[in-house]
């Protein structure tokens, strides 16, 4: 039963490869907010199902979290508080519910994403990726997430096509905008 259950957490990690591949493609804070949403879900049943609970219960706090942090946003609420308090809930969480040595990877992964998913700017927050993702795929290469390991992959991959795609834009249409 429980290589079965294994196996099915594998599979919920190919779920989040897919979410993965769309997560910093989109143009919008909301819409990246909707994607993690989405793919924390996705990765709580995932860690949950191979045994991997530290990136199960910090999944389950990022879910909070970026309900939080769009409310923020719709509301106009800038403080430097909410990121600090989900960063302290994420240390606290990764300490109680400490696995392997290797734990420190997704640790340290998710109390600085915690701090970075509050960026009001896409780009920056397609930057930190650079750093969170790289952490927490090292967590998933102990763990045996597989899933996981090829999602960090692809987040670093789409994060990088992401800030290459949209500084491009950017140049692209002050330009027009002068020459108008």
């Amino acid at each position: 039963m429980e290589t079965v259950l294994f196996i099915i957490g594998q599979i919920f990690g190919v779920i989040a490869i897919l979410l993965g591949f769309l997560n910093y493609q989109v143009r919008t804070k909301k819409q990246i907010l909707m994607i993690l949403t989405a793919t924390s879900l996705v990765f709580v049943i995932h860690y949950g199902l191979i045994g991997a609970y530290v990136g199960m219960a910090l999944n389950l706090v990022n879910i909070i979290r970026n309900f939080v942090y769009d409310y923020c946003s719709r509301k106009a609420i800038t403080t430097k508080a909410v990121p600090i308090a989900f960063a302290v809930i994420q240390g606290v969480i990764g300490i109680l519910t400490w696995g392997e040595w290797y734990s420190i990877f997704v640790l340290i992964g998710q109390v600085v994403n915690a701090v970075c998913v509050s960026f009001a700017d896409p780009q920056k927050l397609r930057k930190s990726i650079l750093f969170t993702s790289s952490m927490v795929f090292l967590y998933d290469l102990f763990s045996k997430a597989a899933g996981g390991a090829v999602y960090e992959i692809i987040c670093i991959v789409s994060a990088i096509i992401g800030l290459i795609r949209y500084r491009k834009n950017g140049k692209a249409e002050k330009k027009e905008v002068g020459q108008a």
